[in-house]
């Protein structure tokens, strides 16, 4: 039985997301425009809504039991929170190929080595976005994690890029945006043997830098006074981490518009156009600095 209600839904998903993808209709992923997408596209279902939604107010009235209008409306808004969902796939898919990049619904979120995804419970890695540039491996992707737990369990949201530098293993390295909420609290991702770099008056009132200590030297060749110029005009609500042989750009938000989503890649690729010889090269100078990196870099 739940099998057979996994793929009715499936199934119903599946045909809203092609009818929406046929359509010239602006993506709006708001609660406003997933009802807007339901009126249009489902006609006899939205009726059939209004019509239930009626005879609740008419029952909750003639048997003096108005709970039933709030159970109607949550019905109503656990309905609308999933088209809107489908929404947000469409809308990625759709930005996906306009630029030539490839799509999947989901991955693993297991693979993920920043310290942001050690975090919370039942991680979800979604709308994922695949391309390569200048050599480099970069996917952009949704992230979502419960957080908390009992009445203070709340969900959060991310987009994230994640760009591999295949042979460099990086000490774990944080310019931390200080428009990051809560969630990212830096308590929550420093190391006891990691400290705090000074940043010059212009970018520490945007950013905060962190890195193991020992590393300053190699820290302020990527992060130079042109790349930081720019990542503040540009950037400023992004976190970057270099983590492993990853770097990963966090925006603590779900992202639903398309300039924004294209500026978030835009910045990847000048990371990679400003500092891609650099990250290369700097595979032999953290081998040498550091003896955790002798015995794990092969």
């Amino acid at each position: 039985m739940n099998i057979k209600r996994y793929n009715f839904s499936r199934r119903f998903a599946e045909s809203l997301r092609e009818r929406i993808i046929k359509t010239d209709l602006r993506i709006d992923n708001t609660i406003f425009g997933s009802v807007k997408i339901i009126f249009f596209l489902q006609r006899k279902l939205s009726l059939f809504f209004l019509s239930c939604g009626a005879l609740f107010v008419i029952f909750s009235i003639w048997f003096q039991f108005p709970q039933l209008i709030l159970i109607f409306i949550g019905l109503m808004f656990v309905y609308v929170k999933w088209v809107k969902t489908i929404l947000h796939e469409v809308f990625v898919l759709k930005f996906a190929n306009k630029h030539s990049f490839e799509y999947r619904e989901s991955a693993n979120a297991k693979e993920l080595v920043g310290r942001l995804f050690s975090y919370g419970s039942d991680e979800k890695m979604s709308n994922v976005i695949w391309t390569e540039y200048s050599g480099f491996p970069m996917r952009t992707f949704n992230y979502q994690v419960f957080v908390g737990s009992s009445k203070n369990r709340t969900i959060k949201f991310f987009t994230v890029t994640e760009i591999v530098i295949e042979k460099t293993e990086f000490p774990y390295i944080l310019l931390y945006s200080k428009t990051m909420g809560y969630q990212f609290r830096i308590d929550r991702l420093l190391g006891s043997n990691e400290v705090k770099l000074p940043l010059e008056k212009q970018f520490s009132s945007k950013y905060d830098l962190y890195s193991v200590e020992g590393y300053g030297i190699e820290i302020y060749q990527i992060f130079s006074e042109d790349l930081m110029s720019y990542l503040v005009e540009h950037g400023s609500h992004l976190s970057i981490e270099f983590s492993q042989n990853k770097i990963y750009i966090y925006d603590d938000r779900r992202i639903v518009d398309e300039k924004e989503l294209s500026d978030m890649i835009t910045v990847s690729k000048m990371i990679i156009d400003q500092r891609g010889g650099l990250l290369k090269r700097l595979h032999d100078d953290f081998e040498v600095l550091d003896p955790y990196f002798k015995k794990n870099i092969e």
